[in-house]
């Protein structure tokens, strides 16, 4: 199993993420409380003002979604890519006990001759492999998964992004 990532770094990224969502939603309610439009009514200039506060608080409340819900998971993220860390790491203390190496996500026989020819502990090694193999492969299987979720969800968010951008543009 491969696995790609710092998971401190990626939490650290989420949360940042949602510090700066929490930051946001307190100038978006403030931005909404300036001009409220319970005022009383005033000349065109104040109309197009109260309009496009209401935009850009919108906008600001929708962006504020997205990034604590990107935030959000990339902390799973992070959780996620730590838990195949530690089985990656567990399955490498259990080969080298097998008599086994990992390297890359595979587990192999060492090389060299390891001891005298006994078929029993040959067999009891090919089990291991076996077993150590699957564990691996199963947990880069749910890694790779949650990844491709994450993945998904980080190109949803950049086209919302994008879209509320383009609609303060216009």
């Amino acid at each position: 199993m491969t696995l790609t990532g710092d998971p401190a770094s990626i939490s650290q990224v989420g949360s940042s993420l949602r510090r700066l969502a929490e930051q946001l939603r307190r100038d978006e309610r403030r931005l909404r409380a300036a001009l409220p439009a319970d005022q009383p009514r005033g000349g065109a200039a104040l109309v197009r003002a109260r309009r496009r506060c209401d935009q850009l608080a919108t906008t600001v409340e929708r962006t504020v979604t997205q990034l604590d819900r990107v935030g959000a998971a990339l902390q799973d993220h992070a959780q996620d890519l730590g838990e195949g860390v530690a089985v990656a790491r567990t399955v490498g203390h259990r080969a080298e006990s097998a008599g086994l190496t990992h390297r890359r996500g595979t587990v192999a026989p060492q090389w060299g001759v390891a001891g005298v020819a006994d078929e029993g502990a040959a067999s009891d090694q090919a089990r291991a492999l076996d077993d150590l193999q699957r564990e691996l492969d199963t947990a880069a299987t749910i890694l790779s998964r949650r990844r491709h979720r994450l993945v998904q969800l980080l190109q949803e968010s950049t086209e919302a992004l994008g879209r509320e951008a383009e609609s303060l543009r216009g």
